[in-house]
């Protein structure tokens, strides 16, 4: 029988994201590479969410490549006067952009532009306090942060470039485009291919200055190119879905099978 077998991440391999502070963790970092070594020679097939992080990982130079899909596009109409941007995910680690998302917004509205942000994260993993007043953390997900799009002109992702920011393909990115509304994120490569390809947001440096003009440039944008930012995301969204991935799963495990 075939097997497919996928490497998500390879987080221990950079500092950025895992410090081998103890012998655990450094013990933890030295076997990963031969459990991925271990991991390809029992698989049919190994597939890797991008290029780079193939490339982290010594898979060769044709490696199969499987990024996240999107989920089904959301229908939340966008109220009038929405002025929130959307954060999900962890603000634990200094390359996941806090500080940039925190000072972009309050540059932004210290020029006159009402904007606040919702952060969702799971508990232990949001922005730490005190907080600014405009940032307003929630603990949900699925349907809970689908409650929360009507209030929401756009999402974020701040993130810091860095070398492992720069390889990995944020899965939240995938859900952001199934909010049908625009993105905006900093450009760390493979983030910002998604964004780029299917013209659904602004990608901007990972700077105080960048961010907050991205989010200016969104805040005061014609409401035409807001709505064409959002139907390209939802369009995106549908291209990339879950089900057309796992149609791609079941050819690949067909092929290997045949051979």
């Amino acid at each position: 029988m075939p097997v497919l077998s996928y490497v998500r991440d390879a987080q221990y391999l950079f500092d950025e994201y895992y410090v081998a502070w103890s012998p655990k963790r450094r013990l933890a970092r030295r076997l990963f590479m031969p459990a991925i070594r271990m991991l390809r020679a029992v698989s049919s097939r190994v597939a890797y969410p991008s290029l780079g992080l193939a490339a982290a990982v010594d898979a060769g130079d044709r490696p199969l490549l499987l990024p996240p899909g999107s989920p089904k596009p959301v229908d939340a109409a966008v109220r009038p006067g929405a002025r929130s941007l959307l954060f999900v995910g962890p603000m634990r680690y200094a390359v996941h952009g806090l500080d940039l998302l925190v000072g972009a917004v309050e540059r932004v509205r210290a020029s006159g532009l009402d904007v606040d942000v919702i952060c969702v994260s799971r508990v232990g993993e949001e922005p730490p306090s005190p907080r600014p007043s405009w940032l307003r953390v929630e603990h949900t997900s699925g349907a809970g942060i689908h409650a929360l799009l009507p209030d929401v002109l756009a999402s974020v992702t701040p993130r810091r470039r860095s070398p492992y920011n720069d390889l990995a393909v944020p899965i939240k990115v995938m859900e952001y485009l199934s909010y049908a509304r625009p993105l905006l994120v900093t450009d760390c490569t493979e983030q910002a291919r998604i964004v780029r390809d299917a013209d659904c947001g602004l990608v901007v440096a990972d700077s105080v200055d960048a961010f907050a003009g991205g989010i200016a440039e969104l805040v005061t944008a014609p409401p035409e190119r807001v709505q064409t930012w959002a139907v390209n995301a939802r369009i995106a969204a549908t291209e990339r879905s879950w089900a057309g991935l796992a149609r791609t799963i079941v050819r690949v495990l067909a092929d290997a099978g045949g051979r």
